[in-house]
C-alpha cells in the first residue's frame, strides 16, 4: 500500500535549485493569481524581512514523483512556486540590464542550465500547456520590458498569460522601488538581501505522494480538518483518483472546462451545473454530494464529459457576442447581455437546463422570463433572494427531468413569486438606483418602450453616459430642490427619475451645473426621455416624482409575463 512522504520544512532555495524538473500537469488549472494575491505575497515577504524573522512559511507543496524520469509533478502549490520564480526573474533581469554577471547565477540556479550540445536552456520548471510557452519565453529566460509590454497589450494574449506578465510587472515595480536610487546606478544590496531571504528563509512543507489516488486522499484529509481548499481542487483530485485507465480522457475534459472558465467562475459554475442536474443542494454539501454520486468509473467519465460541455454554455452566458448565440435572435443576445449587466446569475441553473432540454424558441422565452424576474423581483422589488434561488433550483431540476418541456410551464412555476403590476409600479415609483450600469440599462430599455416605433435608440447604451440632473453632491446651484434635510437630498437624487442618458461629451460639459444650463442640452438630445426632462422650467422633487411615475408606467409594460 502506498503512503505519503512528508519531509517537513524545506527552503524554497533548496527546492528550486536542485537539478530536477518540476512539472505542472496538463490538467492543472492555469496561472490565476491577480494583483491582489501577488501584492499579498510581496507584502508578506517584505514584512518578514523587515521584522527579521527566521523564516516565512509559504504553505504546503504537494508533489508526485514520476518514477521513469525522476521528475516531479506538482499536485498543489504551482501558483506559489510560479510567483516565487517570477520574483527571482525580476532580480535576474535587473542584474542583466545593468551588466552585472549575477544574473547568470540566478539563471543557472533557479531556472535551468544550458545544455552543452543543444546550447539551449533546459528549464527546471514546466507549466501547463496553456502557460508554459509564455513562461519559458518571457520569464524562464530574459525578455526586455518592451517585449513584455507588447505582449500585455496584444489582444490575442490569453488572460491567464497576461496574469503571469502582470505579476512580473507588479513585482518589478516593487523591487525597483526597494532599490531606492532607481536603475541608473545599481544598488545591489537590497537585491542580494531579497534573494537571500527567498532562498534561505522562505519555507514550505514538502509532501510527496506516490500516485494521484494518494493525492486525492490527502486533499480529502486536509479538507476534513478544516483547511481551506478550492472545491475545484477537491473535485479534480476525486475524479482523477477514480478514473483509472480513463485518466487521460478525464484529464482532457477537465482541461477543456478550465479553458472555458477562470477559477472564480469555475467554482460558481460547478454549483450551478450540479443544481441544474440534481436540484437544490445545501451549502457546504456540494463536494460530498458529487463524490457520493460518482463512485464508479462510468459516472466519473460521464461527469467529466458533462462538465466540459456545460462549461462552454456557461461561459457563453456571460457574453452576448459569444459564437454560441450566432443563430439566435438579436433579442436573445440583448437579453443575455442584460442579465450579465444586472449580475443576475441566480437564474443560470435554469438556463443551463433549458439550453440542454428545450428547443431554441422556448430557450429564448426562458431567457426573457429570467430577465423579467431579475428586474421585477430582484432589482426593483428587492425581495428575498433565497426564495427565488430555491424556486430556480426546483425548476431547473424539473427541466432536466423533462417534467417541464415548454417555457409556459416555467412562467406558471413562478406565479406566486412574480410581483404584480400594482406592486411593481409602487416599488418603481420610489426606487433609488445607485449602480450606474443598472441605471443605463433601465433608461435605455425604457427609451425603447417610450418610442411609438419600438425601435432602439441610434446610440449604443455603452456609448452613453449617465447624468444626475440634480448632482449627487449638492452644490451652490442645487441648494433647494424641495423642503429636504441634507440626508434626504442624497436619497432623492439617487432616484431613477433624476437620471438621464446623455452623449458622453455633453455629460462632461454639464458636470454639476445649474438646471438652466442643462435644460437646453437635454432638449437637443436624440433620446425621447432625455428630451422630456428638458421640457420643464425647473427641477425639484416634484419633477423627479412625476418623471419617475412616467418611467414606472413604462416599466410595467416593458417587463411583464403573461400567465394566460
Amino acid at each position: 500500500m502506498s503512503t505519503f512522504i512528508q519531509s517537513g520544512h524545506e527552503r524554497i532555495g533548496e527546492l528550486l535549485s536542485r537539478q530536477r524538473k518540476y512539472r505542472v500537469p496538463t490538467h492543472q488549472r492555469d496561472y490565476a493569481w491577480t494583483d491582489d494575491q501577488v501584492s499579498q505575497f510581496w507584502e508578506d515577504i517584505r514584512d518578514a524581512m523587515e521584522s527579521d524573522r527566521a523564516e516565512h512559511f509559504l504553505g504546503a507543496i504537494v508533489f508526485r514523483q514520476i518514477e521513469e524520469d525522476k521528475d516531479y509533478e506538482i499536485i498543489d502549490g504551482q501558483q506559489r512556486l510560479a510567483t516565487a520564480l517570477i520574483l527571482l526573474a525580476v532580480l535576474r533581469d535587473i542584474y542583466y540590464e545593468n551588466n552585472d554577471d549575477l544574473w547568470k547565477d540566478i539563471q543557472a540556479t533557479y531556472f535551468g542550465r544550458r545544455d552543452r550540445r543543444t546550447r539551449e536552456i533546459v528549464s527546471n520548471f514546466i507549466m501547463n500547456s496553456t502557460n508554459d510557452e509564455f513562461f519559458q519565453r518571457f520569464l524562464a529566460n530574459y525578455a526586455s520590458k518592451d517585449k513584455i509590454s507588447a505582449a500585455l497589450k496584444r489582444r490575442q494574449t490569453r488572460p491567464t498569460n497576461k496574469r503571469l506578465l502582470q505579476a512580473y510587472t507588479y513585482l518589478r515595480d516593487r523591487v525597483v522601488s526597494l532599490i531606492g536610487n532607481g536603475l541608473e546606478e545599481l544598488n545591489t544590496e537590497p537585491l542580494i538581501d531579497l534573494e537571500d531571504f527567498l532562498s534561505k528563509k522562505l519555507t514550505v512543507i514538502l509532501v510527496t505522494v506516490s500516485d494521484e489516488a494518494d493525492a486525492f486522499m490527502l486533499f480529502e484529509t486536509l479538507n476534513e480538518r478544516g483547511l481551506e481548499l478550492s472545491i475545484l481542487d477537491l473535485l479534480k483530485n476525486h475524479l482523477f483518483g477514480k478514473s483509472r485507465n480513463k485518466i487521460e480522457i478525464v484529464k482532457q475534459k477537465w482541461l477543456e472546462m478550465n479553458t472555458n472558465l477562470d477559477e472564480k467562475t469555475g467554482v460558481r459554475f460547478l454549483r450551478h451545473f450540479w443544481v441544474s442536474k440534481h436540484g437544490r443542494i445545501q451549502a457546504g454539501r456540494l463536494f460530498r454530494d458529487i463524490r457520493d454520486r460518482t463512485g464508479t468509473l462510468s459516472a466519473v467519465v460521464d461527469l467529466a464529459d458533462d462538465l466540459s460541455k456545460s462549461s462552454f454554455v456557461y461561459a457563453a452566458l456571460s457574453g452576448s457576442s459569444d459564437p454560441l448565440w450566432e443563430d439566435y435572435s438579436e433579442d436573445l443576445r440583448r437579453n443575455i447581455r442584460s442579465l450579465g449587466d444586472l449580475g443576475a446569475i441566480q437564474c443560470y441553473p435554469v438556463l443551463l437546463a433549458a439550453y440542454e432540454k428545450l428547443d431554441s424558441d422556448d430557450f429564448e422565452k426562458t431567457v426573457w422570463i429570467m430577465l423579467v424576474m431579475a428586474i421585477r423581483y430582484s432589482l426593483i422589488g428587492g425581495l428575498r433572494t433565497g426564495a427565488l434561488e430555491i424556486r430556480y433550483a426546483e425548476l431547473a431540476y424539473k427541466i432536466t427531468r423533462e417534467e417541464i418541456k415548454r417555457a409556459g410551464a416555467i412562467v406558471r412555476g413562478l406565479r406566486d413569486l412574480y410581483p404584480s403590476d400594482r406592486d411593481f409600479l409602487a416599488k418603481f415609483t420610489s426606487k433609488e438606483v445607485q449602480v450606474a450600469k443598472h441605471s443605463r440599462f433601465l433608461l435605455h430599455e425604457l427609451e425603447i418602450e417610450a418610442r411609438a416605433d419600438g425601435l432602439e435608440p441610434t446610440l449604443d447604451p455603452r456609448d452613453l453616459n449617465l447624468d444626475h440632473i440634480a448632482p449627487k453632491t449638492q452644490n451652490q446651484h442645487w441648494k433647494d430642490i424641495g423642503d429636504l434635510a441634507d440626508t434626504e437630498y442624497e436619497d432623492w437624487v439617487a432616484r431613477l427619475g433624476n437620471q438621464v442618458l446623455l452623449d458622453s461629451k455633453i455629460n462632461r460639459e454639464l458636470g454639476g451645473g445649474p438646471f438652466e444650463k442643462k435644460r437646453p442640452l437635454y432638449q437637443q438630445s436624440k433620446l425621447l426621455l432625455t428630451k422630456e426632462a428638458g421640457a420643464v422650467d425647473s427641477w425639484s422633487t416634484s419633477e423627479i416624482s412625476k418623471r419617475q411615475q412616467r418611467l414606472a408606467e413604462l416599466a410595467v409594460k416593458r417587463w411583464r409575463l403573461d400567465f394566460d
